[in-house]
């Protein structure tokens, strides 16, 4: 993202008032400057507000292969300027968008885009310009695809973005989306949480991530800290099923992504709607998202409802993979075929993980994410630090038999720690991070979120 080639407009100023004879000519002036700032307004609408960004851009996917959905916010009303193309000069499209909602955001859906392609975007708010760019989802025919996922982002926002950097500065073929466990900020239902440690521009990765990778995320229970509204739909208006929960392709993938602060038991609403969304899926690869991992170790103790009941419909209904955080370290542990993976090294503050723990067979207290790269009926996992180090990596290959999860491939010599050494990352000179509470291990439903908002395409 780039803030050069600042454009102010509107901004004419006339020095130049000629006094003689007793008079001087300041009206003229006056007028000259006003007819041209209406010129300019005119000629470049969107382009020339006084008001600053506040958030953005950043992407979501859209549920299909042929669009993507960009979302901003100012810190005023405006209008802004979205232009698109296969390259930086813009060419292929255009539109001028106002602010939808009560708090100055927009966002807009691209629409009539080639699947698996790679587009350049910018959007012109407050007489600057912001680009990012992305690629849409690939065909459904589409066998091979690569990913990042990480998780618990919140609280030091400084950390954070020197994972972001990492993730950045790998392979350009994993520029696709990123899967995230949820704990994006520390108390999910305050705004400043949201601008300070998620949004804030200072953080020039984290601002890069967002604005190249649509941002798939789960809730956390940090989601539901605060007093305020829910802000986690707020700022990503994905496309649920209902509450907070939902489902997505992305070539042979398909992803699940549960509400865990929601009834998710057998009989309820959600537990039916998971039964059918994995039986229903015919995509080879199959990954279940959540924010309380069921196997981890330690810290929050293992969610008991994912093994009881979630387990054995993972096991029936061959799910490769189960992406969870909470903890704040990684963590792998296998249940009945299933890999259970624990990502929440994402910036906050880091637990110790246990070894020992049940079913786990591999730790790390290290800020980290996680690279997959799905090629037909194989898959390949590795753990990367925010220094690049590799601390877990395996493959697996996709069972011929329907509703088998994958097996593994044996160990092909790649590093399979055990147990990592912590690595904190330094913070910034004179910043302090503030008390963080562990959080409790559940959390009371809070009813359903409201309906998501309808976001406007183009013409």
């Amino acid at each position: 993202m780039t803030d050069s080639g600042h454009r102010d407009a509107g901004r004419l100023r006339g020095n130049g008032v000629w006094c003689g004879g007793g008079r001087c000519r300041v009206g003229l002036v006056l007028f000259a400057i006003f007819a041209a700032s209406i010129a300019m307004a005119i000629l470049l609408p969107g382009k020339g507000s006084e008001t600053s960004r506040r958030k953005g851009p950043y992407l979501i996917l859209n549920g299909d292969n042929t669009s993507m959905t960009v979302l901003w916010q100012l810190d005023g009303t405006a209008t802004c300027t979205l232009e698109w193309g296969r390259d930086t000069s813009y060419g292929m499209g255009h539109v001028e968008t106002t602010e939808h909602g009560s708090d100055h955001q927009h966002a807009h859906v691209i629409d009539g885009l080639v699947p698996g392609a790679l587009y350049d975007y910018r959007v012109w708010m407050g007489g600057h310009p912001y680009t990012g760019s992305f690629r849409t989802p690939p065909n459904r025919a589409a066998d091979h695809v690569k990913f990042m996922a990480y998780g618990d982002t919140r609280s030091y926002p400084w950390v954070h973005d020197q994972v972001a950097s990492a993730m950045l500065a790998r392979d350009p073929g994993y520029r696709t989306f990123l899967l995230v466990v949820g704990d994006l900020v520390s108390h999910g239902r305050r705004e400043a949480d949201w601008d300070e440690q998620l949004f804030d521009p200072t953080y020039t990765h984290i601002q890069e991530l967002l604005a190249s990778l649509p941002y798939q995320s789960c809730i956390g229970n940090h989601e539901l800290k605060g007093d305020g509204d829910d802000l986690f739909l707020k700022y990503f208006p994905y496309r649920w099923i209902s509450s907070h929960y939902g489902s997505f392709d992305y070539g042979p993938a398909h992803f699940t992504f549960v509400d865990q602060y929601v009834d998710y038991s057998p009989g309820s609403a959600q537990y039916a709607w998971i039964v059918s969304d994995l039986a229903a899926t015919d995509r080879p690869w199959r990954f279940v998202v959540l924010h309380e991992p069921g196997f981890s170790a330690g810290g929050h103790g293992d969610n008991e409802e994912v093994q009881r009941d979630l387990e054995p419909l993972f096991e029936r209904y061959g799910v490769a993979m189960v992406f969870a955080g909470h903890n704040h370290y990684y963590a792998r542990a296998v249940a009945g075929g299933v890999q259970h993976i624990t990502t929440g090294g994402g910036g906050a503050p880091l637990y110790d993980p246990d070894p020992g723990a049940p079913k786990v067979v591999a730790v790390g207290k290290t800020y980290h994410f996680c690279r997959i790269e799905i090629e037909g009926g194989r898959l390949s996992f590795q753990a990367v630090t925010a220094d690049g180090t590799v601390i877990d990596s395996f493959q697996m290959v996709r069972s011929l038999v329907r509703g088998r999860p994958p097996r593994m491939l044996p160990s092909t010599g790649t590093e399979d720690h055990a147990s990592a050494a912590g690595r904190d990352m330094p913070r910034p000179a004179g910043s302090t991070p503030a008390p963080i509470p562990r959080s409790p291990h559940t959390l009371p439903a809070t009813g359903s979120p409201p309906p998501t908002p309808t976001l406007p395409r183009q013409q």
